[in-house]
Order: structure tokens, then C-alpha cells, then sequence
């Protein structure tokens, strides 16, 4: 409910009169990562496992440039885990799996460590995408942990921009039951 009154009041706090004609919308589903070889999380597999989550971004009205920034549910803090109880099972967001930049959003972030785009002339919507790592071998009992991501999309550069839409979307990591 936190995650929902800040976007909330983030969108309200827009400066009037920048890039107005340019609305920007996000079509973003909760996340179950997947990974290892039964699709959840194997506390002995020795692999990483990554996965792509894919969304859209909408515009209506005029071309304009933008950026998608994603942060943590509790503003100010990078350090991602998904918690069950006070267990908790670390993973990184990155914008892709071999470049491996961490993902952040304003004010912390620097212009790489948000997703750049641009529509022209003619485009409505765009499919983007960033990636989910769950590190291995984080012994942690079996359940399904969960955390919250907010991401949002800003019309206009790092430098000068406005925030449009604001999405917060619950990611869970299943953690199988093992047995020694």
C-alpha cells in the first residue's frame, strides 16, 4: 500500500508544462522467476540462472525521448531480496545479462543505470526488457519469497523529464523443498 501512495503522490508532484503532449504508459505483468532445471530455485544448483522479464511501454500524443527507472518497493535502497518470513533470498536486477549494469531509478541512478528509448515518428509502443539474477547457492528453506519492484516511465532525459506512469508489480522466487 506504501509503494502505491508514493507513485501516487510521485505522479501528482509533475512540473506543468514539460514534454505535456507526450503520455507514456506501462503494460508490465507481476514476475515468477524461473530458473534451474524444474523452473524454481534449487538451493544446491551451482548455476546462475537469469531471466528476461519483457514490457511495453504506450505513447499517446507527440514522439518524445524517455527512460524506465526500477527501484525497490521502499525508496532509497538498491539492495534487492525477496523474503519469506525474516528468511530472505538476494537477487540483482540488471539491464542484461552480459553487460550486467544494475538497474536503479532517479535520483540515485546514473544514465546507465536506466533503460533509455526514444519513440519517433509514427510508433506507439515499444517492448523493453531487463534481467533477473538469483545468485547460487543461497541455502534458504522452501516457500515462495516475494518482494515488490516499482518501475516508472519518464518523459524527457535523466537531466530534464517528467514522471508518466508508475507500476509497482510483485516479484516471487518459488525455492523448491531439498533434501540433503
Amino acid at each position: 500500500m506504501k509503494s502505491l501512495i508514493f507513485c501516487f503522490l510521485f505522479l501528482l508532484a509533475q512540473p506543468l508544462g514539460q514534454a505535456a503532449e507526450c503520455e507514456l504508459s506501462l503494460v508490465v505483468d507481476h514476475i515468477e522467476w524461473r530458473g534451474g532445471t524444474r523452473g524454481g530455485y534449487n538451493v544446491f544448483e551451482s548455476g546462475e540462472y537469469a531471466q528476461t522479464v519483457h514490457f511495453r511501454i504506450r505513447l499517446t500524443g507527440d514522439p518524445c525521448p524517455f527512460f524506465i527507472g526500477i527501484s525497490s518497493a521502499n525508496p532509497g535502497e538498491n539492495r534487492r531480496s525477496a523474503t519469506l518470513g525474516a528468511d530472505r533470498v538476494e537477487y540483482w536486477v540488471y539491464d542484461s545479462i552480459r553487460s550486467r549494469v544494475v538497474l536503479k531509478d532517479i535520483p540515485s541512478a546514473t544514465e546507465n543505470e536506466l533503460i533509455r528509448g526514444n519513440f519517433g515518428p509514427g510508433e506507439t509502443e515499444k517492448e523493453l526488457s531487463f534481467v533477473i539474477l538469483v545468485p547460487a547457492q543461497q541455502i534458504k528453506g522452501a516457500g515462495r519469497y516475494t518482494d515488490s519492484l516499482r518501475i516508472t516511465a519518464y518523459a524527457g532525459t535523466p537531466q530534464n523529464f517528467v514522471p508518466k506512469d508508475c507500476k509497482t508489480v510483485t516479484f516471487s522466487i518459488p525455492v523448491e523443498e531439498t533434501t540433503e
